[in-house]
């Protein structure tokens, strides 16, 4: 079990990669009036289960870009509901994106994809990969994703029921966001 959850961790980490060089090979257009970014925040949910008991997960993330095609993101998040331990946390993440929006305030989708690691409680720690996309309408954005994680020591929650080695959360974007 744990070396296919090895396997799909290099998979995800892998196929990050090589989607980081594709938008690495688009040409970035600079928007007039925008200025560059350098530091935005979001406020985010998803929802995801195991061992048959669902929960939620609110996050407050900044997101630093490092270039036009990578962002340097940290996210603070919580994790609740029945039946289950609540966890919060840190998520730090590599995201690389393209953006499709020729100029500010035009209709567009991004795309993202990227590795991290979530620092949490010892049995909580993972290392996960994520992807998604966004569409943008004005200030508005709606989108979705995908955060796939590997435990790297799952223990036992406070029932004493086996945590899962590996788990994967899809979550929703429907935010303003902000830059600082």
């Amino acid at each position: 079990m744990y070396r296919k959850s090895t396997r799909t961790f290099l998979f995800l980490f892998t196929f990050a990669i090589l989607f980081s060089q594709s938008s690495f090979a688009q040409k970035k257009i600079r928007r007039s009036g925008e200025g560059q970014k350098t530091l935005t925040y979001d406020l985010g949910a998803s929802v995801g289960s195991y061992n048959g008991n669902s929960y939620s997960e609110l996050t407050f993330g900044l997101n630093a870009y490092l270039t036009d095609f990578m962002i340097w993101r940290n996210a603070l998040f919580t994790r609740f509901g029945s039946n289950i331990d609540s966890v919060t946390g840190l998520d730090t993440s590599i995201r690389f994106f393209y953006d499709s929006r020729p100029e500010a305030g035009s209709l567009g989708i991004t795309l993202f994809a990227g590795p991290g690691y979530r620092i949490s409680a010892e049995k909580n720690s993972a290392f996960f990969a994520e992807g998604g996309a966004v569409l943008k309408v004005v200030g508005l954005s709606l989108g979705g994703g995908m955060k796939s994680m590997i435990y790297t020591n799952p223990g036992k929650d406070s029932k004493g029921v086996d945590l899962p080695k590996s788990d994967t959360i899809y979550f929703i974007i429907l935010a303003g966001g902000g830059v600082f």
